[in-house]
């Protein structure tokens, strides 16, 4: 009965405990990938812009530019 008790309190807690900020505003990530041609390695970057509210929940726009070996870039 303990262990149960215990257990429920742990996972009551992590549900409802506050999350870190894992993406502050200017963060910057870059990412290589294998797009069409697996001989060619391309590179992304992921900019976190900035704070926005969607259904009410804070969220963080995202900008992900995808950097193509020909130099022209995609952004999404």
């Amino acid at each position: 009965m303990k262990k149960i008790a215990l257990t429920s309190i742990s996972l009551l807690l992590a549900c409802f405990s506050w999350s870190q900020n894992f993406a502050p505003e200017g963060s910057l990530w870059h990412y290589s990938y294998y797009d069409i041609n697996p001989d060619v390695v391309s590179y992304a970057t992921i900019e976190s812009e900035s704070d926005t509210v969607i259904d009410g929940t804070s969220c963080m726009k995202m900008l992900e530019v995808r950097r193509y070996i020909n130099d022209t870039i995609d952004t999404q």
